[in-house]
């Protein structure tokens, strides 16, 4: 399992997800959980919480697909993920707890849009925060709620998330570190540095000292 955070800022979409893997009982290791795709004017940054192997399944047929399909836009990289994750028996819930995404499409002529299968559906999320995995739990869901705003700029949000992220891995179990970060927007797909995801997880909880003053000391004194 996992926990990968994906949201709108006013100019692009954020992703961030940790990298532990933990085999119930037994082990756990570290891999990055996100895949890119580029084809033509469309570029996809995937982010998964489940079975890696899954995954991998579901990715290797969704990209072979797109690669057949000369003019992609949001709406056709939407149905072909549904139809094969119906092909690998979402609706029979084979899926169930199996496999969870956040897709970021940016194609030409359009704004960048986030998808998301959370088990149960697949959907266009236009606002919040969209979380999946293990660490889609009321922590992250406080942090989300005082701290986010789709108005924010994507240099912010990309501090958010990685701070978000940094959260879950030290109060959620099956969470751990080393933090990815992916923004998506005019200028395409990238991937954030591991410099810069530190620094400004850095930044975020060199103000946590403040907080008590903030919320209790001053409306008190």
């Amino acid at each position: 399992m996992t926990i990968a955070v994906g949201f709108h800022c006013k100019d692009g979409i954020v992703f961030a997800a940790d990298r532990q893997f933990t085999k119930a009982g037994a082990f756990k290791y570290h891999a990055k959980k996100f895949v890119t795709f580029n084809h033509g004017f469309v570029e996809l940054a995937l982010v998964f919480a489940g079975k890696p192997g899954i995954f991998e399944e579901m990715q290797q047929k969704v990209f072979a697909r797109l690669e057949q399909i000369d003019d992609l836009t949001t709406e056709l990289v939407r149905e072909t993920i549904e139809n094969v994750l119906v092909s690998m028996g979402w609706k029979e819930r084979y899926l169930d707890g199996n496999l969870y995404l956040l897709v970021a499409v940016n194609a030409l002529f359009e704004s960048s849009k986030m998808l998301v299968f959370d088990g149960a559906s697949l959907r266009q999320a236009e606002s919040g925060v969209c979380v999946v995995g293990c660490g889609d739990t009321s922590l992250v869901r406080y942090l989300e709620d005082h701290l986010y705003s789709p108005e924010m700029p994507i240099r912010e949000g990309e501090a958010l998330a990685a701070y978000l992220i940094k959260k879950a891995t030290q109060y959620v179990d099956y969470c751990g570190e080393p933090i990815d970060v992916i923004t998506s927007d005019a200028s395409g797909v990238h991937e954030v540095a591991a410099s810069d995801i530190a620094a400004s997880i850095q930044k975020m909880e060199s103000q946590e000292p403040y907080l008590a003053t903030l919320l209790v000391q001053t409306p008190f004194s």
